[in-house]
């Protein structure tokens, strides 16, 4: 959507006439302000680095330390001991757990609706995919574990699983983003040198 809005305002501006103003039509000045505001992919990579800063200070606030006393910040670094553990939650590790997850679910909002509102395409897929796919299973785990229904390990299991079916996803992602930059980083880049 993005790129159409870019490409109708470059294709109007360029033919040098006007949009006719209908009763709920925007205007060739708000079209492009308003594609001047959406988020562009540097603001996108700097909110990823912003997040990691923010999980880091989650990971290690005292208030939650219950709960990552039990699993890992990223599911990747859980221990063997972590896997195998067959305790099941306390009432202590269940509240700090859902006072924790409420940050990292807020953290992971706000960067999905960045991601979808830059109309990026590849950004928009991911961000919509997290959203659909990857947090319906993410929350599942966590019932259960709260539930009783698992134990620590089996959860620390079923996280290590859901973070390396994401890393595969990412790394086409990745892949794809190199291949072939945007039409808007393109065109921004055109701009830069002008």
């Amino acid at each position: 959507m993005r790129t159409f809005v870019v490409t109708l305002v470059a294709a109007v501006l360029a033919a040098g006439c006007t949009l006719p103003r209908q009763n709920n039509m925007p205007s060739e000045e708000d079209l492009v302000a308003m594609a001047h505001k959406l988020p562009t992919e540097d603001d996108i990579r700097e909110r990823f680095r912003a997040v990691a800063g923010v999980l880091r200070e989650i990971c290690t606030a005292p208030e939650f330390s219950p709960y990552f006393a039990k699993t890992p910040c990223l599911a990747t670094m859980a221990t063997r001991r972590q896997l195998n553990d067959r305790t099941k939650i306390t009432a202590r590790e269940k509240a700090a757990m859902i006072a924790a997850h409420e940050e990292i679910d807020a953290l992971n909002a706000e960067t999905r609706r960045i991601m979808i509102e830059s109309q990026i395409e590849p950004y928009v897929e991911l961000a919509q995919q997290a959203q659909t796919l990857t947090e319906p299973v993410v929350r599942a785990n966590r019932k259960r574990l709260m539930d009783g229904t698992i134990t620590w390990g089996q959860y620390n299991r079923n996280r290590l699983s859901i973070s390396q079916n994401l890393s595969e996803h990412r790394k086409a992602f990745d892949e794809a983003l190199e291949e072939e930059p945007t039409e808007v980083s393109a065109s921004k880049e055109k701009d830069s040198r002008q």
